[in-house]
């Protein structure tokens, strides 16, 4: 009754209770997982779908949702494994489809950047945005079991299944569900994948208004205003994400980055702390309040919270070491600035070794 009543996280109390008394239940592993994910917190829905999923090994409602869960950490292989399975299950089911079509385009999106990052001029890049050929092997597959490639051939291999095989799902999407919104949210997605954020913006915009209370549309837009710096024009699409979800963690922490940026210290710290009530250790919103924290001339308050978001994620870029640093030099303490800063360099320079055997050497590729 909690989770019909939309509050998520009484239910998930109560089915944790249940599966307490009764391992073997399914129901409450399912539906405690679909509940973790509806409040923004996949990383916790995934186990309980895992164990829901094993539990009853013809569902089809388990791998759609964990499938939908690990795209949202952005673990997008796996993502690609559970919808299949999702749908191999119940063909009739169109949102697998919906769901792969944009993993697959995550995953040309990921192939672009990561040979970008190594080698800007890289033919291969023009390669990928070439249409697949008309004769193409129909059986053309991705391997899902290696987790990344370790080569810019890799990464193009890569980029070129998924967008086959991305666009396969799109037009089986197309085929069952012509008229819906969501259609212009796929190409939406694929323009991102190919660099047309202008493109990407029109087909969000044509999206919301066939479906004016879809979620996730008005935060694409901001993600792509976001990188553009263009924090102004964020702010009201966050404001409108927010009003139809107020559960969005990731809208929450986009806002609080954007007022931060702004300088308006005073909603940046409203929203944020909106945000660690939903996770206490999501990285981005440690990592906004804690520049919030040093804009206000807390450098205390900047070191705790800069110190949590390093200790909340294995895989923190360097530069959040370099702010801690900084903080604590703000603060007085110079020792501990001293030994961030040699951690900076250290991490620093694992990042670009480790880019570059990403990479690879493109003469050798």
């Amino acid at each position: 009754m909690w989770h019909f009543a939309h509050d998520y996280a009484k239910a998930i109390l109560a089915f944790q209770h249940a599966s307490h008394i009764d391992p073997q239940l399914v129901a409450p592993h399912l539906f405690g997982g679909i509940d973790y994910y509806l409040l923004s917190a996949p990383r916790k829905a995934i186990p309980e779908l895992k164990i829901a999923a094993r539990l009853d090994a013809r569902s089809a409602i388990a791998p759609k949702w964990l499938g939908m869960s690990f795209f949202q950490t952005g673990n997008f292989v796996q993502a690609v494994s559970e919808l299949k399975r999702a749908l191999e299950r119940d063909p009739a089911d169109s949102e697998p489809l919906f769901w792969l079509c944009r993993s697959y385009s995550k995953i040309l999106f990921q192939s672009y950047t990561r040979i970008r990052a190594g080698t800007p001029e890289s033919p291969f890049l023009d390669r990928l945005r070439e249409p697949p050929r008309q004769d193409r092997d129909d059986t053309i597959a991705m391997d899902v079991s290696e987790p990344e490639p370790v080569s810019t051939q890799g990464w193009f291999e890569r980029g070129r299944a998924a967008k086959a095989l991305g666009l396969d799902a799109l037009r089986a999407y197309l085929s069952r569900r012509p008229e819906s919104f969501r259609v212009h949210q796929l190409e939406a997605e694929y323009s991102v994948a190919e660099g047309d954020s202008d493109g990407a913006i029109q087909h969000y915009r044509e999206a919301i208004a066939a479906a004016p209370n879809a979620v996730q549309l008005h935060l694409a837009i901001a993600n792509i205003y976001m990188t553009r710096h263009d924090y102004e024009g964020a702010v009201p699409e966050l404001q409108a994400e927010l009003a139809l979800d107020p559960y969005s963690l990731n809208a929450l922490e986009r806002i609080g980055q954007a007022y931060a940026e702004l300088k308006d210290t005073e909603h940046a710290q409203s929203f944020l702390k909106r945000a660690l009530a939903l996770d206490p250790q999501s990285f981005e919103a440690r990592r906004a309040l804690g520049k919030v924290c040093y804009d206000r001339g807390n450098y205390a308050e900047a070191v705790a919270n800069f110190r949590v978001a390093v200790e909340a994620a294995d895989d923190h870029p360097a530069a959040i070491l370099f702010q801690l640093s900084t903080a604590y030099r703000k603060a007085g303490n110079q020792d501990e600035a001293d030994r961030w800063l040699r951690r900076f360099r250290q991490e620093l320079a694992r990042e670009h070794e480790k880019a570059e055997l990403t990479v690879g050497n493109p003469a050798r590729n």
